[in-house]
Order: C-alpha cells, then structure tokens, then sequence
C-alpha cells in the first residue's frame, strides 16, 4: 500500500502479485496485449468439453488458480479487468482450452500494464462514472450483460 500524504491517497501495490501471476503462469517472456479482452470475443457452453478426454487437455486446476487468483485482483486494486474475469468465472466448472487462452491473454495484459494502480482519496472536484451493456449478448441464455 503506498500512501501519499501531500495529496491525501492511497493506492493499493499489486506490482509483486501480478509476477508472481505471470511467472507461475510462464508467460514471463509472452508479448503483451493492450486490452484485457480481444474485442469480439465469445465465451459460450458450447465451447467446454463433453467428454472425459476433452477434459483431458486442460486441467480443472489451472484455469481454477487463474480465475481465482484474477479475482482477487479485481477486488484488491485492477478493476478494469472485472469484464473480462466476471465472463471467465461463468466456465469454472467445465473450462476448456478457449477459456484458459482468454485468460492467459488477461494476464499478457497484466502483464504489459504492472505498474497501473488505483488511487483512492484525494481531493477530486468531479466524478464522473461510466457504463458499459450488452442487452441479451449472452449467447447461452440470452440474459444482458452491463458493467
């Protein structure tokens, strides 16, 4: 947590978090990416396994640790990567390779915007909120998605 008492904020350091994420991921060598989601991408069920040797080449575990550890993240100071890993969390109980790649490519983008930090308090004289909606994107069961 790094505080700056001149102008009265905070700001949550997850710099060490996130190697360690992108080292145990291997992807310490792996280019960035300049958005947490390729614009376009589509997660839906139809994607995940259906039989016990699909479900052979991607363990449960990994993608598992991944999301977990991304939505951690969110919580604790990255919130512009809450899209992305709210979409992810929808496949935990049968992620397939497709998943596990989309989260991959949010740890690239992670990896390539470290040093980014939320900056809590301050003296702020506007605010200003924005939103995002994608009424029935979802293609498994046509709910709306905003954020």
């Amino acid at each position: 947590m790094a505080r700056d008492r001149n102008t009265h904020t905070i700001s949550p350091l997850q710099e060490e978090y996130l190697n360690n994420l992108v080292e145990r991921s291997r992807l310490q060598n792996a280019t960035t990416v300049t958005t947490p989601l390729e614009p376009g991408t589509i997660l839906t069920k139809d994607q995940c396994p259906t039989t016990p040797a699909e479900w052979q080449d991607i363990s449960g575990n990994t993608y598992w640790e991944a999301i977990g550890s991304l939505q951690y993240v969110v919580v604790a100071a990255r919130l512009d990567i809450s899209v992305a890993i709210s979409k992810l969390a929808q496949f935990l109980v049968n992620p397939a390779q497709a998943h596990l790649d989309v989260a991959l490519r949010v740890l690239r983008y992670l990896k390539g915007t470290i040093k980014w930090t939320l900056n809590l308090g301050g003296d702020v004289a506007d605010v200003a909120g924005f939103t995002d909606s994608d009424w029935g994107g979802d293609r498994d069961d046509r709910k709306s998605i905003s954020a």
